[in-house]
């Protein structure tokens, strides 16, 4: 019936809310607009979407009534005047704008009577718009809860879309840094290792009898072991 309805509201679905006689095939056309106009995306959204079609229906239903009532009165005035059955009133009224001699053997029009009639009734019109403007209302609300959790969801969808980048940009100045410090490690190491082999190859004589930049003299010991070779 509809497309990816979660079963939870598959009941709320199969059985609207309607009067006998009422369509249940444009109750149902009614709802799969809404539903491919809003796109509802979890359970919540389902459920105002569901509500939003009753409001709407209902609001269609009462505008209904507030028509059906002004020409019930009319085929009942109709009905006093002529004494023909509730029929064939309800036919001369429909075609009042083709037989308007009709009227006039009664001393009135058909806009007469419509203006009559909707004075008779003017009480119930009231009561009706009274129910019309609640349910408007409620429909209005519907849509801005609706519109608060798409805001609400477009708030996280752009604060983890946030996070997601400065993560990324983390991540790249990490790589970054870490490929600007390998080359300086590798210099150490050269270094650490030129020092090393400093220290193990032995100095030779002249090196070691060389007088150091304070001047001092060459070791006595050494001095002594070259004259004793002569």
């Amino acid at each position: 019936m509809f497309p990816n309805v979660p079963p939870a509201i598959l009941p709320f679905i199969q059985d609207p809310p309607l009067l006998k006689g009422e369509s249940r095939q444009e109750y149902y056309d009614l709802l799969a607009a809404l539903i491919a106009e809003i796109a509802p995306v979890d359970t919540v959204e389902w459920l105002l979407v569901i509500d939003y079609a009753n409001c709407i229906w209902e609001i269609r239903h009462n505008r209904r009534s507030k028509t059906f009532l002004i020409d019930l009165q009319r085929t009942k005035d109709l009905n006093m005047m002529a004494s023909l059955p509730y029929d064939e009133c309800a036919e001369y009224l429909a075609n009042s704008t083709t037989d308007p001699d009709f009227f006039r053997r009664y001393g009135t029009d058909a806009r007469s009577m419509a203006a009559t009639a909707f004075v008779k009734v003017a009480a119930k019109l009231e009561l009706i718009d009274k129910s019309l403007e609640r349910q408007q209302r409620r429909s209005d609300k519907i849509v801005e809860q609706l519109e608060s959790r798409r805001e609400l969801f477009a708030h996280r969808a752009r604060r983890a879309a946030a996070n997601a980048v400065y993560a990324q940009h983390e991540e790249q100045r990490r790589i970054e840094s870490a490929i600007a410090i390998e080359p300086m490690n590798e210099v150490n190491e050269q270094q650490n290792v030129d020092v090393d082999t400093a220290s193990i190859i032995p100095p030779s004589a002249a090196e070691a009898n060389a007088p150091d930049s304070a001047g001092s003299s060459p070791n006595p010991s050494t001095t002594t072991s070259m004259k004793d070779k002569d």
